[in-house]
């Protein structure tokens, strides 16, 4: 897994301008890469981190499938 966080302003301010980009790699799969922008790094971060375990439960239930 990769974690990016950025300030997308610089030292700017503004809503929304925190994001994170989370990117998980599985062994014979193309990887699977969240976004999420929030007020905060860790709100940022907290989102992404939400979404990409939803998207890895969800892989995990088709890789079971098969």
């Amino acid at each position: 897994m990769e974690v990016h966080l950025e300030d997308e302003n610089g030292d700017k301010g503004g809503k929304n301008d925190k994001r994170c980009v989370i990117e998980a790699r599985i062994e014979k799969k193309n990887p699977i890469a969240v976004t999420s922008n929030g007020d905060t790094p860790e709100k940022a971060f907290y989102d992404a981190l939400h979404k990409v375990k939803r998207l890895l439960s969800n892989e995990k239930e088709k890789i079971k499938a098969h």
